[in-house]
C-alpha cells in the first residue's frame, strides 16, 4: 500500500525554523542608505500649465433631494441651504479648495492657483450658466 505524501513522520518544527532563518540570513544583502543633502537654498514649486478639462462635463446639481419611502410611497423633499461662506468670485471657490493641500503654498503660488481656477471656471461656463457653474464648483 502506498503512503500519502505528508502523512509520514512529523517534522521537527524547531529544525525547520532554524534552517529557514539560516537560509534567509545567507540570502539577504544589506542595502546602504544614501542620503543626499543639497548645499545652499533649495526651492521647489510649480510652473504654469494648461488643464485638460475636455472630459469634465459635470451637470448642474439640484438644490433639492427627493426621498420616496418605498413602504408608504410618501415623498419628502430636502432642500440644501446656502450655509457657509458664499464666495464673491467663482475662482475663489476653486482656490479655497486648492489651498487645503499642504504642498500648495498660497503665498508663493497665488498667481498659478488663480490661473488654474480661471481655466476651470471658463470651462464650466462654456456649457453652464453662472448659477449652475457655482453649483458644480461648490
Amino acid at each position: 500500500q502506498y503512503a500519502l505524501e505528508g502523512m509520514g513522520e512529523k517534522a521537527d518544527i524547531a529544525t525547520v525554523v532554524a534552517k529557514t532563518v539560516e537560509l534567509v540570513a545567507q540570502q539577504t544583502i544589506d542595502i546602504p542608505r544614501i542620503l543626499m543633502v543639497p548645499k545652499g537654498e533649495v526651492k521647489s514649486g510649480f510652473k504654469p500649465f494648461t488643464l485638460a478639462l475636455a472630459t469634465l462635463k459635470y451637470p448642474a446639481v439640484s438644490n433639492e433631494l427627493w426621498i420616496q419611502h418605498l413602504r408608504t410611497n410618501q415623498l419628502d423633499v430636502v432642500s440644501l441651504g446656502h450655509g457657509g461662506i458664499e464666495e464673491a468670485r467663482l475662482e475663489d471657490i476653486v482656490v479655497s479648495g486648492l489651498v487645503d493641500f499642504d504642498d500648495v503654498s498660497y503665498d508663493e503660488h497665488a498667481g498659478l492657483l488663480y490661473d488654474l481656477a480661471t481655466q476651470t471656471v471658463q470651462h464650466f461656463k462654456g456649457y453652464l450658466s453662472e448659477e449652475d457653474t457655482r453649483k458644480v464648483l461648490r
